[in-house]
């Protein structure tokens, strides 16, 4: 039994009209959300109450704060920190006020939910919604991507077919997704975006050109002040008529609006062109161009756009309603049986910490959800019996350069040499994009010990990380590739100086006095080598090839006499079994 609570119980003792087979799509906004209901599988509207169709994302708090921009503050705030809280229980204060809104306009309790995240959230991201929602009373169905759940409500109720590319520019982010739709089936082919690009950052920026002073050097009330001016020009900039500014002793054109914002749009113009060339698609591929999110009724975008993309733009859509249609849409297939397939990919790359720092791809960036891949690996070195795995999330080469999901412990290993435990880690990534992981050690003769790890409350990823892994790819110039591929070179020649160090001390017969103290006295100074930080990583490269080329040379003659000492024994031992 579920109970629910509130603010579902005070309503369900005032009205019994409770239908647990029903469920809402939430579109969570940074500025408004929007509540939709589908009533077939390809229609859908916007729930209106008192309060109107757009719900306002801003709350007051009891000592009369405001806090505004709720979803992506709290997507950027660590749990750590001590003002976390604060900005969970705003957001599950909203999705209270979104049932309490539900309710007015139905005259009944809907409690079960889609709900549309960006769709460059990661997995903390999405799970810091997810909870928000859970603690406000909802039954969570699925979290999607927004741009899809626009794709969605465009493709289902146009009956269309084709590629599409979503651009959606909302308050708080920017995502842009490129999907596939063919008889009822909705592949995304590839998606990006910007968690720190939207509506908020264009009123800043005009904030900063309709103030008499700089507002670094303003009070947080007079930053808010201005703030709040430069989103009433916006929107009423974004009618078809020009607006007098008030108060301020000049007016401001649109001309105005999009030579002080045009860099943030070129911005959303770079993120859409990585996005095709991801797919491997050129614009002239790209049958319409879906716009959603209230910066697209900026004129000057609107405007761009269409020269852009050669008239390719569909605007029937009520851009700010679009998301939540789509996320109802959803809701209805998920309650009811549907004709429709909705295959989404992973926004990141997810990997596991191996030696040196690298990253060990899981499941790579843009594959089809659900996904899952199993990874086999082993001890590094004799005798281990717990092994550390990190999990991380980025496009980098190394664990310290991506984003820590989880660290989890598998312990209890069996304590044999190194490179004979053999361990697998499965790692499955839900529908929602949340992630599951499971490590356990392989063995022959019973299951082995196991552990497990749900990533749902780690810390998050900055904005300048995410815009580094946005262009990685294309900005690097190599040196991380020269990097990893010294450490694997480390890791080899390490190996093999391991190696011959044991026979050095385990098998002395087989050498000379002079042959062994020779052969110390280079794996001494090959050690002494590799314990040097590398400094420039193609110098450095070049010179671990040639020492370790070298040492093998040496080594090569004892690691055969070693083996061959191996082999008599172990035939010597074959004889007298024998006999």
């Amino acid at each position: 039994m579920r109970i629910l609570v509130d603010p579902f119980n005070s309503i369900i003792e005032k009205n019994e009209k409770f239908l647990a087979t029903e469920a809402v799509g939430i579109d969570f906004g940074t500025t408004y959300c929007v509540v939709a209901l589908a009533s077939s599988p390809t229609e859908a509207y916007v729930l209106s109450s008192s309060k109107g169709t757009l719900i306002s994302s801003q709350i007051t708090t009891k000592d009369g704060n405001s806090v505004g921009s709720v979803k992506r503050k709290l997507a950027h705030i660590e749990i750590s920190d001590p003002i976390y809280d604060d900005y969970l229980s705003a957001a599950v204060s909203i999705f209270k006020l979104l049932a309490t809104h539900i309710y007015e306009a139905l005259g009944r309790v809907i409690s079960r939910a889609v709900i549309t995240v960006p769709a460059y959230f990661d997995d903390v991201q999405r799970s810091h919604i997810h909870k928000a929602a859970t603690l406000a009373g909802f039954d969570v169905l699925r979290l999607i991507n927004e741009p899809t759940a626009a794709a969605l409500t465009y493709g289902l109720t146009q009956d269309s077919e084709g590629k599409y590319l979503v651009y959606d520019w909302g308050g708080g982010t920017f995502d842009v997704s490129i999907l596939d739709i063919q008889q009822g089936i909705f592949r995304v082919l590839s998606s990006g975006g910007d968690t720190a690009l939207g509506g908020d950052d264009l009123d800043f920026c005009i904030a900063q050109h309709i103030s008499p002073l700089s507002l670094e050097d303003q009070s947080f009330l007079q930053q808010q002040y201005w703030i709040r001016e430069a989103r009433r020009i916006k929107e009423s900039l974004s009618r078809p008529y020009f607006c007098d500014v008030g108060d301020l002793e000049t007016k401001i054109t649109p001309e105005d609006l999009e030579t002080w914002c045009f860099p943030w749009f070129q911005r959303t113009l770079d993120i859409c062109q990585d996005t095709l060339n991801r797919a491997n698609l050129e614009i002239q591929d790209i049958q319409k161009l879906i716009l959603v999110g209230g910066s697209t009724r900026i004129p000057f975008v609107f405007k761009r756009l269409t020269r852009l993309w050669d008239g390719k733009i569909d605007s029937v859509l009520h851009p700010e309603y679009a998301v939540a249609q789509g996320a109802a849409l959803q809701a209805y297939q998920l309650t009811n049986t549907c004709s429709f397939l909705l295959l989404d990919v992973s926004p990141l790359t997810l990997g596991v910490e191996v030696l040196g720092g690298l990253i060990e791809p899981l499941i790579p960036r843009n594959t089809p959800l659900p996904a899952k891949a199993t990874y086999k690996f082993t001890t590094a070195v004799d005798g281990q019996t717990k092994m550390r795995l990190h999990i991380v999330q980025g496009e980098k080469e190394f664990a310290k350069q991506c984003k820590s999901l989880g660290v989890f412990e598998l312990s209890g290993i069996d304590p044999l040499p190194k490179g004979i435990p053999h361990i697998e880690l499965t790692c499955h990534l839900t529908v929602e994009g949340l992630l599951e992981l499971e490590a356990k050690e392989c063995k022959q003769d019973k299951g082995g010990v196991n552990a497990s790890l749900k990533i749902n409350t780690i810390r998050t990823l900055d904005d300048a990380q995410i815009q580094e892994e946005l262009y990685a790819l294309n900005q690097n110039d190599g040196s991380e590739v020269l990097l990893s591929i010294w450490i694997k070179k480390h890791q080899q020649a390490s190996d093999g100086l391991h190696q011959m160090e044991k026979i050095l001390q385990q098998f002395p017969y087989l050498f000379s006095k002079e042959e062994h103290c020779e052969m110390t006295k280079i794996c001494k100074n090959f050690s002494d080598f590799l314990n040097i930080e590398p400094s420039h990583c193609a110098e450095s490269l070049k010179e671990i090839s040639e020492k370790w080329e070298i040492f093998s040379s040496h080594i090569l003659p004892y690691i055969e006499r070693h083996l061959t000492e191996i082999l008599k024994q172990t035939l010597e031992h074959e004889k007298s079994d024998f006999f």
